[in-house]
């Protein structure tokens, strides 16, 4: 499968761009900047239609494709694991550590966010709710069946129902991440509708919090990556 092409200019720099222009948008139309953040959440829906059989497929791909000594993998799965777990202490350590209600006037937050917006346009709400209807409630069970899809897979790769079984999730899995490619193109758009609707309806007193969970989030992950991550290294190596 060819690598993702990049685009000519950074995504990075599209999002800054594309949450800029949003505010200011949404700071000059007020209430009428929420037909945006619908249009935004259209594409959210659509991404995580997307995004079920991509699981899935990527799931089934992996263990019907991938060498890995029986060995390597009953020692991959308790690191995988401890990882998972010290991830989450990270973040319970943190939250008690450095609680946003020590910061952050809570109440005024939250009148914030949950003003009412005007409705959708009629058809803007139909396609929501048409998507609504499409989405898997709960991605646990379609984990499940790709774990259990991907075992019999493996146990029965010598068979030629197998092989073919085989080529065609592999196929469908590189489609799935071309038309991702083609989807996260789209997202600096996402992002400008989304700030146009919470600058029109809330105004730009949310942003002091905001900016206070997006330091306290990338703390964690610094945590995780030069702190955990580090030790790991050094232990393993």
């Amino acid at each position: 499968m060819k690598a993702l092409e990049r685009p000519r200019v950074p995504l990075l720099l599209q999002l800054a761009i594309a949450i800029v222009a949003g505010a200011v948008v949404g700071h000059l139309a007020g209430a009428r900047a929420g037909v945006l953040g619908e249009l935004a959440l259209v594409f959210v829906k659509l991404l995580k239609l997307l995004a079920t059989p991509l699981v899935f497929v990527a799931i089934v791909d992996t263990f019907a494709t991938t060498q890995l000594p029986a060995r390597r993998a009953l020692v991959l799965l308790p690191l995988s694991a401890l990882n998972a777990l010290v991830a989450a202490g990270i973040a319970i350590g943190l939250a008690h550590a450095l609680p946003l209600a020590r910061f952050v006037d809570l109440g005024k937050l939250r009148a914030l966010v949950l003003q009412a917006a005007p409705p959708a346009p009629p058809a803007l709400a139909v396609v929501t709710g048409a998507l609504e209807h499409l989405l898997v409630a709960n991605v646990l069970w379609v984990i499940a069946a790709a774990l259990v899809s991907g075992l019999l897979l493996r146990a029965t790769a010598a068979s030629g129902a197998a092989r073919r079984a085989t080529w065609l999730v592999h196929a469908l899995f590189g489609l799935l991440m071309r038309v991702l490619g083609l989807v996260v193109r789209a997202v600096p758009f996402a992002a400008f509708g989304v700030m146009a609707k919470v600058v029109g309806s809330s105004g730009l007193a949310i942003f002091p919090a905001l900016g206070l969970f997006v330091g306290l989030v990338t703390l964690g992950i610094a945590l995780h990556v030069f702190g955990w991550y580090a030790l790991v290294l050094r232990v393993v190596a």
